[in-house]
């Protein structure tokens, strides 16, 4: 059977900025939260690599536009370093500025649509240290980022995304640490999952003042949750779940409002006050472009044993609801220990489409990190990573089907486009189309992004 997208569809890979820029002191830049966990404790990251330690486009991002020029990507997403374009909080590095215009035109040049990231778990490491987005006055701090952003650089960007999965920015920072501050403080999470919020409706308020060029959107890590069967305790650990992870950024962001569950779960923990002009702010500033993350289902059951921590994290507050259960019968990643479902991404586009009917969508990440690819290598030197295409293909096909039933989807990101640094594991485990040699700095193809390129240039691919 072969499997056809339409002549619009866009098939694209993403980055980050973190996690390719490298050069993390560079030309004035300032540090981030992960620049100042390195420097504090090497000893967190993986084989001690740090941020720094990375591809350096920051100085030569040539052979990444070259990658993408080879493939005929139709789509490219990347981020913008707060630290680096506004380093003391006040005034625009110009050498900053410069870089970010130039690599965007850049990748521009190649006819593809250009999507940026403002905030991708980042923060500069001087804000944090007057508590990050738990502080309501860091707000003011991120709208001028966002306008000085549009003021510098539309015209270049088709879709601007002001967050990544805001979710685990919280999560990194003050619950399961891995990020500085490495806080277990469920207060705190909560402050800074209402304050980004606020933020989020103020600088979409921003851009609609400017009368930005580029779409306005955001990027969520949706998920499907499924509960192991329908008995009461699984049923209300699914929703938990949801409302935790998934509700707390999804339907205020999107829809204009805050679950009276989840106020309530917040005012359990906090005593932030939810403003009235707040409430309106939000109901007047969603967004219509959503880009979604999604690698993996999550399954959950009812907790069967709750062990009380101290002091209380939100791990613990999640873990009092649920517990996630392994699929029996799934199939996973060794290296990840992630189920591959394909068949969740259907499943997410088709409840969007009925959730948020009104919502552009494109997947802004999909993909497969492997430890150790090395062993795939074969005697030409290209690594034959047939399990990413596989795992690609197979999402793909059920991309396919939610296209045919009206799914309003523009179109699919490769997480990612070459092998980079990640906040969680560094270069443990690789999930790019280019591998990155990182005495070199020199990128290579691998079989999957030779495949990609076969499927962009005839529309589609075969398969069963």
């Amino acid at each position: 059977m072969k499997y056809t997208f339409p002549d619009d569809f866009l098939f694209g890979a993403s980055v980050w900025a973190t996690g390719t820029e490298g050069a993390a002191y560079s030309d004035g830049k300032s540090e981030t939260v992960w620049d100042r966990g390195y420097r504090l404790d090497p000893g967190r990251f993986y084989e001690r690599v740090s941020p720094d330690d990375t591809l350096d486009m920051y100085h030569d991002y040539h052979q990444e536009v070259e990658a993408v020029r080879k493939m005929g990507l139709s789509s490219y997403r990347t981020s913008v370093l707060w630290s680096r374009l506004i380093p003391d909080g006040i005034n625009v590095n110009q050498k900053a500025a410069e870089y970010y215009r130039n690599m965007f035109r850049s990748f521009k040049e190649q006819g593809l649509f250009l999507s940026v990231v403002l905030y991708w778990f980042d923060m500069p490491a001087y804000l944090e240290d007057k508590g990050g987005f738990s502080n309501p006055s860091i707000i003011d701090n991120f709208v001028y980022y966002c306008q000085k952003c549009v003021e510098l650089f539309d015209g270049l960007v088709d879709g601007w995304f002001i967050y990544n999965e805001p979710i685990m920015d919280v999560l990194f920072k003050y619950q399961i640490g891995i990020c500085y501050p490495w806080q277990c403080d469920i207060a705190k999470s909560l402050k800074a999952c209402y304050n980004m919020i606020i933020a989020h409706r103020k600088a979409v308020e921003v851009f609609k003042k400017t009368g930005t060029k580029g779409r306005i959107g955001t990027v969520l890590n949706q998920g499907i949750v499924y509960q192991r069967s329908q008995n009461p305790e699984d049923l209300q650990a699914a929703e938990m779940y949801r409302l935790v992870n998934y509700e707390v950024f999804e339907k205020p962001l999107l829809k204009g409002e805050i679950s009276s569950e989840w106020l309530n779960f917040r005012h359990k923990y906090t005593d932030i006050e939810t403003i009235e002009s707040n409430s309106q702010l939000i109901k007047n500033n969603t967004v219509s472009f959503l880009g979604i993350n999604i690698y993996t289902p999550i399954r959950v059951k009812g907790r069967e044993t709750v062990e009380i921590q101290e002091p209380i994290r939100m791990d613990y507050v999640k873990s009092s609801f649920w517990e996630h259960y392994r699929n029996p019968e799934g199939h996973f990643n060794k290296d990840r220990g992630w189920e591959i479902y394909p068949q969740v991404i259907y499943d997410l586009l088709i409840r969007n489409k009925i959730e948020y009917p009104d919502i552009e969508m494109m997947i802004t990440e999909n993909g497969m990190g492997i430890h150790g690819e090395s062993r795939y290598r074969n005697a030409d030197g290209i690594i034959e990573d047939d399990y990413r295409i596989e795992f690609i293909s197979e999402h793909l096909k059920y991309v396919h089907k939610a296209l045919k039933e009206g799914v309003r989807l523009m179109g699919y990101n490769v997480w990612s486009l070459v092998d980079l640094w990640s906040p969680t594991s560094q270069f443990k485990n690789c999930y790019g189309l280019y591998e990155y040699d990182r005495d070199s700095k020199k990128i290579r193809e691998k079989k999957s992004a030779q495949w990609y390129a076969e499927l962009i240039k005839h529309r589609g691919f075969e398969g069963e």
